[in-house]
Formats: structure tokens, sequence, C-alpha cells
């Protein structure tokens, strides 16, 4: 018989709970630890999702319900860490390639005198595109 989570704990399946202390999660089954990562570290958070499928300490399900996402999260987070380790859990950064970010790049580079070709090097967009929004932003192409 597992024993019952300890105060403050929350019970994720029959076997696996966690607990939160201290900005800091911890992931047990039974008495042993899982594992325990910082609340504000996402791949600590996707890594412990997947270990409790693949380890059949809880279904999918159980562990969507814990972690508040869908089982469709969960099942992707598996498939991942199956094709690529924990590598595959990290998420790339995104750059900022917003209209408004791009519209304010070009125009800034274009005032400070850089060339169409320079501009859309560094905004990462065409010439093309470049050359509409600083005409719709009225300066010069």
């Amino acid at each position: 018989m597992y024993p019952r989570p300890p105060g403050g704990g929350r019970a994720i399946s029959r076997a696996a709970w966690y607990l939160d202390e201290a900005g800091v999660r911890t992931v047990s089954v039974g008495q042993r630890v899982l594992t325990s990562y910082a609340l504000s570290d996402k791949t600590g958070r996707d890594y412990a999702m997947a270990q409790l499928s693949r380890c059949q300490q809880a279904t999918q399900q159980e562990v969507a319900t814990a972690f508040g996402v869908s089982r469709c999260t969960v099942n992707r987070l598996c498939r991942r860490l199956d094709a690529a380790g924990i590598g595959g859990l990290v998420r790339k950064p995104r750059s900022d390639k917003t209209p408004g970010a791009v519209t304010a790049k070009a125009c800034r580079l274009r005032r400070e005198g850089k060339r169409i070709r320079e501009v859309s090097a560094r905004t990462g967009v065409s010439t093309r595109t470049v050359r509409a929004i600083l005409s719709a932003e009225g300066l010069s192409a």
C-alpha cells in the first residue's frame, strides 16, 4: 500500500504525488522522489509529466489533470522524450517577429541610415516586406 501524501501534498495517482514548497515542486512515487524542479522551470515540469507517464506510475489523463494540461500535451511530451531525450523537451527561444516588433525595428534601422538589404537581414523579413513597411509608415524606401 502506498503512503498518503504529506500535508500540503497533492495526489497525482494512487502511487504518485507532488509537494510545492519554497518555489520547488517535488514529484514522488510512494516514498521515493522521482524528480524536483523550480516551479518556473517548464522543462523540468515537462520532464516530470513525461516520466510519470513513461514509468507507468500515472495514466496520461491523471498526469494531465494534476498538472493542468491536456492529455494530448502529455502524449506529445512523451513522444518528444522518446525521440530526443531531455533535449527534445527544451523549448527553443522564439524570435520576436510580431508585426509590431518588425515594423518598429525596420523603422528604427532605416532612421539610423541603414540600407534596405541590411534592414531586411536584421529583421528577418524580405526586402519587399521592408519596403512595404517603410512605405506604410511614411518613410522613404
